[in-house]
């Protein structure tokens, strides 16, 4: 008798999680794809690379600046007292420390680079989640994923081009 009631029972939580799993909704966004097709996405990427350029062009400029020095130091070494040897010295140190420090503070992993590369695409990242979540909502979606973390998905479940055609409407006044 308990068998029976135990078996039964076991069939019953098989059949209500059947008819759980029949009720869920799951979708997912190829956030590559999002990335390569979103407008604002793409300008904030091209901002951030200008930047990047930028900050490349001063570093290298310091960096000529800094050979030059070298050069012109290692020409006129042999006719340079000993005192202004150590002058020129402590100054290419100084510069090279300078350098250094620029590089640093600028392209180090928390420099002027990744913090303006963050405050350019933080928003859109916030404005595609928050888009995501819209369309889940209003499609009464359960669960939506990355496409980056599925191995596999049947192209029924993407709901990538319902999030760019609402991330690339023009905005309403």
């Amino acid at each position: 008798m308990m068998f029976k009631s135990l078996f039964l029972g076991g069939i019953v939580v098989v059949a209500a999680a059947t008819v759980a799993l029949a009720e869920l909704k799951i979708g997912y966004v190829d956030s590559e794809k999002v990335s390569a097709e979103y407008k604002a996405y793409a300008e904030a990427r091209e901002k951030a690379e200008q930047l990047s350029r930028d900050y490349q062009q001063q570093a290298m400029t310091k960096q000529n600046e800094l050979s030059k020095m070298v050069e012109d130091y290692k020409r006129q070494e042999l006719l340079l007292s000993p005192e202004r040897k150590a002058e020129v010295q402590a100054i290419l140190s100084k510069k090279d420390e300078e350098f250094q420090m620029f590089t640093e503070e600028i392209f180090g992993q928390s420099g002027k680079l990744a913090q303006k590369q963050m405050e350019l695409v933080k928003p859109i990242i916030d404005k595609v989640m928050a888009t995501i979540q819209k369309v889940a909502e209003v499609e009464d979606y359960d669960f939506v994923f990355d496409k980056a973390n599925l191995p596999f998905a049947k192209l029924k479940y993407d709901l990538t081009d319902k999030v760019l055609a609402e991330l690339n409407k023009p905005a309403t006044k």
